[in-house]
């Protein structure tokens, strides 16, 4: 339970940041941003350069999975389902359930997550375990993970272990590793061992009310969750206009899509 709550309120905090933040210390100033963007003066700004995960202001020092950084560039690898490249056509890591061969990306064995070669898995998806190289499927139903098909020791989401055997948790309940329920599914909160639904357009919340709105939903002066109109964009619990003759935004200072008889420029 000491567990449970350390989680809940680290979800808050994290919650409380400004958005697109990773780490703040305090709610109004980021220290970390999200991949793909950077701090400014505790904001998170958006990189300027494409497909950047790992930016200052103007250069990127590391692009997203499956590009390259060439020229403060981020260029697409050019080997089919490589992770990590040098260059177009070096490739040194591909991308799960695949394996480097011959500077092409080869698929593992059907199940398998992870191999070095189509007959060498280590790693199967979930549901399934490694026998003599092979992805042997677990035999306990709703099995997560299994060491041999009779020996589950995790179960899916919405699921617990007992007796070798997954049964369901309570309707809504999305974490429960015995019979009672510790954490609920998106739109609802635990009380008493059960999960009740949050008031409408509401994604987290708890006894006390809501404390965080669906995508595009903000709170508005009573504290209900309301749409925010076209024209405008949510930021942490409020919805502000967008620039002027701008449909579609996420920030004040760049359109995603203008107005009929406008088009957007990014001047430099």
């Amino acid at each position: 339970m000491q567990k449970l709550l350390l989680l809940c309120l680290l979800a808050c905090l994290l919650s409380a940041c400004p958005d697109n933040c990773y780490y703040c210390y305090i709610s109004s100033y980021c220290d970390v941003c999200n991949s793909g963007f950077y701090t400014y003066y505790g904001i998170c700004m958006l990189c300027n350069i494409g497909n950047c995960s790992y930016c200052g202001t103007y250069f990127c020092y590391s692009c997203m999975s499956g590009y390259y950084l060439s020229n403060n560039t981020c260029i697409q690898c050019g080997v089919a389902n490589c992770n990590y490249c040098t260059s177009a056509s070096n490739c040194y890591g591909c991308i799960s359930g695949y394996y480097a061969s011959n500077n092409t990306c080869a698929q593992c064995q059907i199940n398998c997550n992870n191999c070095s070669a189509a007959s060498n898995c280590y790693g199967c998806i979930s549901g399934y375990y490694v026998s003599d190289n092979t992805c042997i499927q677990c035999g306990v139903a709703n099995c997560n993970y299994c060491t041999t098909a009779s020996n589950c020791y995790s179960c899916v989401t919405g699921y617990y272990l007992s007796n070798n055997t997954c049964l369901q948790c309570d309707i809504n309940c999305d974490y429960c590793p015995t019979s009672g329920c510790y954490s609920c599914i998106g739109g609802y909160y635990l009380s008493n061992n059960t999960c009740i639904k949050c008031e409408q357009n509401c994604l987290f919340c708890g006894k006390n009310g809501c404390i965080t709105c669906i995508s595009d939903f903000y709170f508005s002066s009573n504290n209900i969750c309301i749409k925010c109109d076209i024209g405008g964009y949510v930021s942490g619990k409020y919805c502000y206009e967008c620039m002027d003759n701008c449909l579609y935004c996420s920030n004040d200072y760049s359109c995603n899509q203008c107005m009929d008889g406008y088009s957007y420029r990014h001047d430099s």
